[in-house]
């Protein structure tokens, strides 16, 4: 475990120019400046960390432009460790886009890869439905102009829109989708919110289930539509995983494939205090966060910390609590999810258990194929794979 270091999630900050509806940080953190750590200790860190040929580091916040000279030093720094070492390095972060031009001279100047960067949008409608901001100038209009300044670019087909699924988005999900495509952004995914009390309930309400399944139909066809003209085609990042699961469920030979969490052992999760996690799966409850703090930025990695990890690694992979009802994509071997049910917290991931359940039920009605051996295999048949450590993830 961690003989290797292949990516790494680095808090920056939890300073933030908006208040998203849905947003999980309380208000006073997002005026925080940073003083616990820097890039120069994040450098530090990667000549103490074992890596090879290729890493790749995601930059998230809080709004990472609102730092730009400080990013800006900092993936200069990162990028001298990349030529020093001999190494590939893929950098990327998450923005709100509303300093987006700042981030586009960052790719252009080669700092930033444009692939994997994602700009969260919340439709159409962004400040109507869920963006908060004492800027005036923050308002629906300005954000729809990011959304065209980046289809005119030429990072349109790199650079990934986003779109959080919210009561007060869903029903706009598909009509925003035709304005980005006809904006020339060709790179989509739509993602769940966690940390809402009021998106818990939504997804798991009948109706609102019955109206995100519609919404999907509309998506897909758009996607099937166009795919039948080279030029028209665009990427639906939500489809990949399911590609993928289809062509494990294809055939029994397929079936003995291992799922398990590729990024376990493997990636860190650095916080915004500059503690190191496994993954952000380990945030969610206070005493999983103590438990299982695996270094700091400053010094590195705990051996003796590492080593306790891997013992309740292996406890869950052999006694796994399958509690969920309905095993699906998100039910494989996530380690940061089990040690949740073994202690009665509430894993994060099965709150959006029946959305999921409408995202393959719309996949298959739309994408239907014929097993390979023609035997009909039974989604439910995943809780018989032989879960381990190695192979992709379904995630």
């Amino acid at each position: 475990m961690y003989e290797q270091v292949t990516g790494i999630e680095y808090a920056v900050s939890s300073l933030c120019n908006l208040n998203c509806s849905y947003c999980f940080f309380p208000l006073y953190g997002k005026c925080k400046e940073r003083t616990e750590h820097s890039f120069d200790d994040l450098s530090r860190l990667l000549y103490m960390l074992p890596l090879g040929d290729e890493l790749w580091i995601n930059l998230c916040g809080g709004e990472l432009s609102l730092h730009s000279d400080e990013v800006m030093h900092g993936l200069k720094q990162i990028r001298k460790i990349e030529k020093k070492r001999d190494m590939k390095l893929t950098i990327r972060l998450t923005t709100n886009g509303t300093y987006l031009e700042k981030i586009m001279d960052w790719i252009d100047l080669g700092l930033l890869n444009a692939n994997g960067t994602k700009l969260s949008w919340d439709g159409t409608h962004s400040v109507t439905a869920t963006r908060r901001s004492d800027n005036p100038q923050f308002d629906d209009s300005f954000f729809n102009e990011k959304i065209k300044l980046l289809g005119k670019s030429r990072w349109n087909r790199q650079v990934i829109v986003r779109y959080a699924i919210t009561p007060d988005t869903m029903d706009n999900l598909y009509n925003s989708l035709l304005f980005l495509l006809d904006s020339n952004c060709l790179k989509f995914e739509y993602y769940f919110i966690f940390d809402y009390q009021e998106c818990n309930e939504k997804y798991q309400n009948a109706v609102f289930i019955e109206t995100f399944k519609d919404q999907l139909r509309y998506v897909g066809k758009e996607y099937l539509k166009r795919y039948a003209y080279p030029g028209q085609r665009w990427t639906y990042l939500n489809w990949e995983p399911m590609n993928f699961a289809k062509e494990v469920l294809s055939s029994a030979s397929n079936l003995v494939r291992k799922l398990g969490c590729s990024s376990m052992g493997k990636v860190l999760y650095i916080d915004f205090d500059g503690h190191i996690y496994p993954c952000s799966k380990y945030l969610d409850d206070e005493f999983i966060k103590k438990e299982f703090r695996i270094g700091y930025i400053k010094t590195g990695l705990n051996a003796e910390s590492v080593a306790k990890l891997r013992r309740h690694c292996d406890f869950t992979i052999f006694n796994k609590p399958m509690q969920c009802q309905n095993p699906l994509l998100h039910c494989f071997d996530c380690q940061g999810d089990n040690i949740k049910k073994i202690i009665n917290a509430d894993p994060a991931d099965c709150v959006t258990c029946a959305m999921r359940h409408c995202e393959w039920q719309v996949y298959n009605e739309l994408c239907p194929t014929t097993p390979a051996n023609n035997r009909v295999v039974s989604i439910y048949d995943l809780e018989n794979l032989p879960f381990g450590r190695e192979g992709g993830c379904v995630r």
